[in-house]
């Protein structure tokens, strides 16, 4: 059996329905594992959101690995540590902060 409901929607109720978005989301990488090394243009780096405006890539350890600002353009992380070397397969922790000021923590898996 199924039950059906017709009619109007009333004002107000769709918007309500709608999933607000996440905090944070226009910051944010939509990459959750990235597989620098093969290269094949599929997951190869992090592109932050436009609101992105500085990124610090941390590694299991506490260890800086990568540290980006915005400079108009789109803020993105390579899985290269700062020194140019790739970065060891392992979990990062990317902490942003974007626009307003406000810090975002986003996680990363690395694959070579």
């Amino acid at each position: 059996d199924f039950v059906f409901a017709t009619g109007e929607t009333p004002a107000g109720a769709a918007a309500a329905a709608a999933p607000a978005a996440a905090p944070g989301s226009s910051a944010k990488a939509p990459q959750k594992l990235l597989s620098p090394a093969l290269a094949d243009g599929i997951n190869d780096r992090a592109e932050f959101g436009p609101d992105a405006r500085e990124v610090t890539i941390i590694d299991i350890r506490g260890r800086r690995v990568f540290h980006g600002t915005a400079n108009g353009g789109p803020l993105v992380w390579n899985g290269r540590e700062s020194s140019g070397g790739l970065a060891p397969s392992g979990v990062y922790i990317a902490a942003i902060v974007d626009r307003d000021g406000r810090r975002f923590y986003q996680t990363f898996t690395l694959a070579k």
